[in-house]
């Protein structure tokens, strides 16, 4: 008896093959643009940090928030640098956020919740002309607005 090697697929078989990986190659690339505009692109929603900088030296900030049920799981966080002589504002992620403020001068740890909405409220710092921080605020430092430079 004569054995015969196994047949290989047809060619209907490898043209369905091909068109399977395709999509999933084409809704994995779509599903990635969306999640890269969804966290580079703070266009819609309000700003959770503003940092009044009235010094001549750029500030420091880093930030975190809290892991799940108070873990390293789940957190995020990074290092963003304020502007001399200008107004800086930045989404975060929502949850309980811990920040750390530096300038040249001194360093201040705040800590606020940030929500999610439409309607979540900014916190400030405000940053002198000597380089001292303010307590986290929830409104505008008194006396400035979004055109403040420095003195």
């Amino acid at each position: 008896m004569e054995t015969r090697p196994p047949a290989g697929p047809t060619t209907g078989q490898f043209l369905h093959g091909l068109l399977f990986i395709a999509a999933i190659g084409v809704l994995g690339i779509v599903a990635g643009a969306f999640a890269l505009a969804n966290a580079t692109c703070a266009c819609t929603t309000p700003p959770d940090l503003i940092i009044v900088n009235q010094s001549h030296a750029v500030a420091s900030v880093d930030w975190e928030t809290a892991g799940l049920l108070g873990t390293p799981l789940l957190r995020s966080g990074g290092h963003i640098d304020a502007a001399a002589c200008e107004v800086s504002s930045w989404n975060l992620d929502p949850g309980n956020v811990t920040t750390t403020v530096g300038s040249r001068t001194a360093t201040r740890t705040a800590h606020f919740t940030v929500t999610g909405g439409m309607d979540r409220p900014a916190r400030f710092l405000l940053i002198d002309a000597q380089g001292q921080i303010s307590d986290s605020l929830a409104d505008w430092p008194p006396g400035t607005d979004n055109t403040t430079t420095c003195p």
